[in-house]
């Protein structure tokens, strides 16, 4: 059972509604469901957070939204277009309008391609005039000076090669950007600078992000919403500031329990949360709540055996999918 998506400050850019995304199992079995039912809207100019374990359906969920990804089930509406009903030509002239930045920044650049070429390739393939000049000016505003336009990519650390990745996806001018663990693969020094990076061009471009992200202290620095996703649904989608002060899930408890804090005397009174095993992809009809047997609030309650809680607003603002919100915080000491 899905919500309605909670209505942004302002017209929503892009809304997401039932989506969902099975893959075949093999053999004859049951398929797998990677993204369950996924609905959301998010406005101009925000930057939405998407946030949760590896293995949640994160990625799954941002491909199946831009239809890199055929989804299963569920609307993509973008600016009132949808997304879904479009043919291979029109998606192709509307993805000029929607890129994504990959997690990898090396596996994502050809390493045959000098750095200026990477970033024409995209106005090539769109037939866009003074391709050379734009790349130029694009990788000259993500910090890559003009006597590096020629390197290739083994020949850049890191950091500059996911700024060759930025200046490729925005190259296109995009209205909207999804950031797919954009910082992960970066040292920690690093981390920040792209970040800060980010938040420029989105003030200075006009641009919308969905940002994709395992790092809750991340994601509080940088998001102005976030939903967390636990196989394949949300669990919790609230405001930055509403989830890391007051969080209503006992998925989202634990993760923030795992969030160092910067006052030794606080992190020592603290309790963690400790969740047992692995994420597992979600088989249809699996019944109950899907975070029961990691759950520390509900795992022995019939209810949470029994009923899959659904996405419902318990405060203003603030959707969470359990049947005893609020609880987990009692074993989270601080």
């Amino acid at each position: 059972m899905t919500a309605a998506p909670p209505e942004p400050a302002s017209e929503p850019l892009l809304v997401v509604d039932g989506l969902t995304k099975e893959f075949a199992a093999r053999r004859g079995g049951e398929p797998l469901r990677a993204v369950d039912g996924v609905s959301f809207a998010v406005a101009h100019g925000e930057t939405f957070g998407v946030v949760g374990e590896s293995g949640c359906g994160k990625s799954t969920l941002s491909r199946a939204i831009l239809r890199l990804l055929e989804p299963t089930a569920g609307s993509v509406a973008f600016d009132g277009v949808d997304v879904r009903a479009l043919d291979a030509a029109a998606l192709r002239r509307l993805r000029r309008r929607m890129q994504i930045v990959f997690q990898d920044p090396l596996g994502s650049l050809d390493p045959r391609m000098s750095a200026r070429a990477i970033v024409e390739e995209p106005l090539e393939i769109h037939g866009i005039d003074d391709a050379r000049r734009r790349a130029a000016e694009m990788l000259e505003l993500v910090g890559i000076p003009a006597a590096q336009h020629r390197r290739k990519p083994y020949a850049f650390s890191g950091g500059q090669r996911q700024r060759i990745g930025v200046a490729r996806a925005l190259v296109l001018e995009p209205d909207l950007v999804f950031l797919d663990e954009p910082i992960s693969a970066l040292d920690v020094s690093i981390q920040a600078q792209v970040l800060n990076l980010l938040r420029d061009l989105q003030r200075q471009l006009g641009l919308t992000y969905v940002f994709i992200v395992h790092d809750l202290a991340v994601a509080e620095y940088f998001c102005d919403r976030v939903a967390v996703l636990y196989r394949g649904a949300i669990m919790e989608l609230a405001s930055s500031e509403r989830i890391f002060r007051d969080s209503l899930h006992p998925y989202t408890a634990s993760l923030l329990s795992a969030v160092p804090v910067p006052d030794p005397d606080v992190e020592r009174r603290r309790d963690r949360i400790v969740l047992r095993g692995d994420v597992q992809p979600l088989a249809p009809n699996a019944g109950g709540c899907r975070f029961r047997d990691r759950c520390p609030v509900g795992r022995e309650r019939a209810i949470c055996a029994e009923k899959e809680p659904p996405l419902t607003e318990h405060r203003p603002g603030q959707l969470a999918a359990c049947h005893f919100p609020g609880e987990a915080q009692k074993l989270v000491a601080a």
